[in-house]
């Protein structure tokens, strides 16, 4: 779906993101937009500019920024329980940011520590080249109220520009 999310024209609007192409509409629920987040570090308190819903690059200063932690990690609380389908990723395009960044998707119950006890979405690690958004899918689907994101780079920071949940309403 990812292919298909980069090769039509969408709009957002608030929670929903509606797909136009050849007679059909595909509904995305991000259900990360107006919830809750946390982050591991708070150089600045900006976990919550990785979901106001502006795709932009950090230099726009819609970006969250975790400042250098042990392990870097972001948080949102989707409130309740979800089922996720995958999770949408606007990695910083600031030439100061690093080239390549690892990460790994996490969703589950578990709060504390940033979730890292949780199963992942899509693998064990996803790697974005600066200024790369794509969605990744959580092949099997998970369920869980926390969806956490981590740098896997020890003792590094972590920057989101945006992030999108999209859930089931299947189930």
């Amino acid at each position: 779906i990812g292919s298909i999310v980069e090769a039509f024209n969408y709009v957002h609007l608030e929670k929903v993101e509606l797909i136009r192409f050849t007679g059909y509409v595909v509904v995305n629920n991000n259900d990360a937009i107006g919830r809750p987040t946390s982050q591991s570090g708070n150089l600045t308190d900006t976990s919550a500019l990785a979901i106001d819903g502006n795709r932009t690059n950090y230099a726009a200063s819609s970006c969250s920024f975790t400042g250098e932690t042990e392990i870097p990690w972001w948080q949102v609380d989707l409130r309740s329980t979800k089922t996720v389908t995958g999770v949408y990723i606007v990695n910083p395009g600031d030439k100061n940011y690093r080239e390549v960044t690892e990460l790994s998707i996490r969703v589950g119950f578990i709060q504390n520590r940033g979730g890292i006890g949780n199963p992942t979405c899509g693998g064990q690690s996803h790697f974005f080249s600066r200024g790369e958004s794509r969605l990744v899918s959580c092949v099997p689907e998970v369920e869980g109220r926390f969806v956490t994101i981590f740098a896997l780079q020890v003792n590094s920071s972590l920057s989101l520009c945006e992030v999108e949940v999209e859930i089931s309403d299947i189930g």
